[in-house]
């Protein structure tokens, strides 16, 4: 494999990883992670504290994290 493929193949578990969060999760992670919203900004869109989102967006990487590894997310992980 090449470099490429290699960095194509990452990419698209990335996406896969991404798509597969809870709703919130997604949106918050996207928020800081792709827009560079910063947290206050996105707890005053979502209506939650800032604390609130710090623990959405923590819990939205150790998914991520997860996947990534190839450790699929049991169905009960994929509500918390």
């Amino acid at each position: 494999m090449t470099p490429q493929t290699d960095e194509a193949d990452e990419l698209r578990r990335l996406e896969r990883a991404v798509a597969n969060l809870p709703r919130m999760q997604r949106d918050i992670f996207l928020a800081k992670c792709r827009d560079g919203r910063s947290y206050a900004e996105i707890a005053a869109r979502t209506r939650l504290s800032r604390n609130g989102v710090q623990k959405r967006l923590a819990r939205a990487l150790y998914h991520i994290r997860r996947q990534m590894d190839g450790e699929p997310l049991r169905w009960w992980q994929r509500w918390f």
